[in-house]
């Protein structure tokens, strides 16, 4: 029988004594309660035994909630957002809440922002919030990403690939883990969905796939790696589970290793094209990589997206061998097992379980 998620975020409490706050940040009401009201989770980061941060939206905006092992980093956490003014308070002796821009990764990020434009927090507005990873704004007319890390050669590789004349919308660097790219279009593939729309995107990928970016070298994908820490992340949350991950995770290392590479998107799904209803452009090359053009193909269908960007890309000119197309997208299925519960979806054992199905299924 299926677990609940209730079920399921008890059960991984109980397993984690050094996160005794672990509830509170899983659980609609008692997070209710620490927080002074309702809240939804939009994006959690769990590492067992040492921290669990969560995104949340409350009735003022996104905010953070986060609880950690070790007593010090919320004291960092403090002297972080002070500097960005970013008013935190102590639920417990080991959880604290604050609002996005006082993410402690992200806080010295703003602070530097701040003193070029401090109006930028009056003026913009939330867009997306990954606690611990990324905050993205929009203002004045652009899309201004503030990641804790830097995106290494993402950025060089859409521009190089824009001055290529493909249709790339890339960034332009404003500090160090922070860059901003002009407001474009009104919507992307996974909110207007359209078949032409996808096959144009289909086009460019092919395009950026026969791209030559010189001594711009993106990092080389490990898919075994992939596969192991995706089938990792299951177990965690559903070890009954794991046998079956890990078989999936052993049987994609020994298929996944054709040599052929292209410069690929990484993360390719439905929301990283953007369209104006008429056109098409791709963003986000943060996760570009040296791989084989079918994880570009399988990571969209992955995600929701349709035959019609494989036909496209055929129709360009890109190659696309089904069987690879179906193994890589079984490795995107396995990567995208954890995300129901990094997204706090209510369901999200089963659709977990049916994520780990459907790589299966892809694998026979």
């Amino acid at each position: 029988m299926m677990l609940s998620a209730a079920e399921a975020s008890r059960r991984l409490s109980e397993s984690d004594p050094r996160l005794p706050d672990l509830p509170v940040v899983l659980d609609d009401d008692l997070r209710a309660e620490a927080l002074g009201a309702p809240s939804a989770i939009e994006r959690i980061r769990y590492k067992p035994g040492t921290a669990v941060v969560a995104a949340v939206r409350g009735p003022d905006g996104p905010v953070w909630i986060a609880s950690y092992a070790a007593p010090d980093k919320l004291e960092k956490t403090r002297r972080r957002a002070a500097v960005v003014r970013g008013g935190v308070r102590q639920l417990s002796a080991v959880t604290m809440t604050g609002p996005a821009h006082a993410d402690r990764l992200l806080a010295p990020r703003v602070r530097r922002l701040l003193e070029a434009e401090p109006a930028l927090l009056r003026e913009s507005a939330v867009l997306r919030y990954n606690p611990h990873r990324r905050l993205l704004l929009r203002w004045r007319g652009h899309a201004l990403k503030i990641a804790a890390g830097d995106d290494g050669t993402g950025a060089e590789v859409a521009a190089r690939l824009a001055r290529a004349g493909m249709p790339v919308l890339p960034p332009r660097r404003v500090q160090k883990g922070a860059t901003s790219t002009p407001w474009w279009g009104d919507g992307d593939l996974s909110t207007r969905p359209d078949a032409e729309l996808e096959r144009r995107a289909g086009a460019a990928l092919a395009a950026v796939h026969s791209a030559s970016l010189g001594a711009v070298a993106p990092p080389a994908v490990d898919p075994a790696e992939r596969a192991r820490c995706a089938a990792d992340a299951v177990a965690i949350l559903l070890p009954e589970l794991e046998a079956r991950a890990t078989r999936v995770a052993r049987r994609l290392a020994a298929l996944l290793t054709d040599p052929e590479r292209v410069v690929a998107h990484g993360d390719l799904s439905p929301d990283q094209v953007l369209t104006d209803g008429r056109s098409v452009r791709l963003i986000d090359f943060d996760r570009a990589v040296s791989a084989p053009a079918a994880l570009d193909l399988g990571s969209h269908l992955a995600a929701g997206g349709t035959q019609a960007l494989i036909d496209g890309y055929r129709e360009a000119g890109g190659r696309a061998d089904p069987r690879a197309v179906r193994s890589w997208q079984a490795l995107a299925q396995l990567q995208r097992a954890a995300e129901p519960f990094r997204t706090g979806h209510p369901d999200w054992p089963a659709r977990t379980t049916a994520a780990l199905e459907s790589a299966e299924e892809l694998l026979t």
